[in-house]
């Protein structure tokens, strides 16, 4: 992967990886690179999850909101396990949680 293409997929994985799974088989990453990209799109589908229950989408729509940068079909514990098979869910949902304004425990 060059870096033009690693800066897309930090900007909006799902632009780059149809899923998860993807980005743990791209040669050419490493172990830190491929968290990175993991926790963009795990913030991605935790703010969309939050929008959707919040009913703010079609404002999300109107206001200029990217609808690529979730993935169709692409759910956020397919992240989250990969993430886990990197050993990294743990700090990836702690951070994200705090971040949210959820709790973690």
């Amino acid at each position: 992967m060059n870096s033009q293409d690693y800066v897309r997929a930090l900007q909006n994985p799902a632009a780059v990886f149809a899923t998860p799974e993807d980005v743990l088989r791209q040669e050419g990453l490493s172990r830190g690179q491929r968290i990175a990209i993991l926790r963009r799109w795990e913030t991605d589908q935790r703010n969309l999850s939050m929008s959707v229950e919040e009913g703010m989408v079609a404002g999300l729509l109107k206001n200029g909101w990217d609808a690529d940068a979730t993935a169709p079909g692409v759910e956020l514990a397919a992240v989250l396990g990969a993430l886990e098979q990197l050993h990294a869910r743990d700090v990836g949902e702690a951070g994200s949680a705090a971040k949210a304004g959820g709790v973690s425990y």
